[in-house]
């Protein structure tokens, strides 16, 4: 029986195949899970994979890139926010795993939404430690990034269990809110636009 929490799934293809891929999580037993599973859509069974997370993650965000699955930030088995970004890739239906190297040093949070464009990721949101993550602009070719601060409607600065969609030149925000420790949780009560530099070439 399959029980991950938090875990991220992406479809994926393989060698003439589709599958659902599966990485991370926590379960009732373990805080944050280093294991990898993909879903056969043929035969409807998991297949472990023989690769492992460098550290347990759950809460991140994975997206698929070309020939392989892209995985970026959560919160590691001592609840510790995550900055590294993780490619899965697949080669003669061999899976691989290897860390991506960046000029600058990710920063690490949790709880994101994003969409892709071309080599961009666009991440939005999230939590991160002494600071209320914007837009994050992670160019996977070139291995730099940049943020944008965001202005967003009503009185919520922080953005995390939402989802984000791409329509024209905006991100379409759906759900999420934000936490005030002290003054209890603000949530999203309707969708709203945030107008986003798709054709920025300067990352």
């Amino acid at each position: 029986i399959f029980c991950h929490l938090k875990a991220v799934s992406v479809l994926v293809y393989c060698i003439g195949n589709d599958y659902v891929a599966v990485i991370g999580g926590c379960s009732s037993r373990t805080t944050a899970l280093d294991d990898c599973f993909l879903l056969k859509t043929r035969e409807w069974k998991f297949e472990k994979l023989d690769v492992r997370l460098p550290e347990g993650r759950h809460s991140h965000y994975a997206v698929a890139y070309k020939n392989s699955i892209i995985i970026i930030g959560g919160l590691d088995i001592v609840a510790e926010p995550v900055g590294s970004c993780l490619e899965l890739s697949c080669t003669d239906d061999v899976w691989q795993l290897k860390e991506l190297e960046f000029e600058m040093p990710l920063p690490s949070r949790y709880g994101v939404a994003g969409v892709l464009t071309e080599d961009l990721l666009w991440l939005l949101g999230g939590i991160q430690l002494y600071m209320t993550p914007g837009l994050l602009v992670v160019n996977l070719l070139h291995r730099t990034w940049m943020e944008y601060r965001l202005k967003c409607p009503g009185p919520q600065s922080l953005l995390h269990g939402h989802t984000c969609h791409r329509f024209a030149d905006s991100l379409i925000v759906i759900g999420g809110g934000s936490n005030y420790f002290s003054f209890g949780t603000s949530l999203n009560l309707t969708p709203f636009v945030i107008a986003v530099p798709f054709n920025t070439t300067t990352i």
